[in-house]
């Protein structure tokens, strides 16, 4: 990680925070709150009767390949520095927290049967945060100075040819 550096390249700040976030905190935050969801009541099991062993399959599932993609996105942040990995973050990022939320929304609706309207009716709220968290985290990838000096964007043909002049 780059500290002190006066250019603003490396990863270190808000890049090494997102790094943090990558692999410590959303595997441990996605780990706890399906296990808090789907074990802290034990009514839950009994209400879902013979779709509860699905049930509990599919999320965790979903959390395996939230977690898988984030690992990835860690591994493409710190071992491809170009502006390609960026071009490959951002949709991942949408994808990964807004993505799993929708995924999950659907999920459940076909496993349960519930109608997805009624589960959207009680879960809206759930879409603000994945909806800014990867608002804000897509802004900070196209305007960060740190961003661009440490993953260079493509020299374009015209650029090329400026050296030789």
């Amino acid at each position: 990680m780059a500290y002190n550096d006066p250019g603003g390249a490396g990863i270190g700040g808000w890049l090494a925070f997102f790094m943090i976030i990558l692999v410590v905190l959303m595997p441990l935050g996605s780990i706890v709150g399906v296990a808090t969801q789907l074990y802290g009541d034990p009514q839950l099991a009994l209400a879902y009767g013979s779709t509860w062993a699905a049930l509990q399959l599919f999320e965790w599932a979903l959390v395996a390949v939230a977690i898988a993609g984030c690992l990835c996105l860690a591994w493409l942040l710190n071992y491809r520095q170009h502006w390609r990995t960026i071009r490959i973050v951002i949709p991942a990022i949408w994808l990964i927290w807004l993505g799993t939320l929708v995924a999950d929304f659907i999920g459940v609706s076909l496993i349960t049967g519930l109608p997805i309207s009624v589960l959207l009716d009680e879960g809206r709220l759930e879409f603000i945060r994945p909806v800014l968290f990867s608002g804000l985290w897509t802004a900070y990838f196209l305007r960060s100075e740190r961003v661009a000096n440490t993953y260079p964007r493509e020299l374009e043909a015209r650029d090329v040819a400026g050296v030789f002049e």
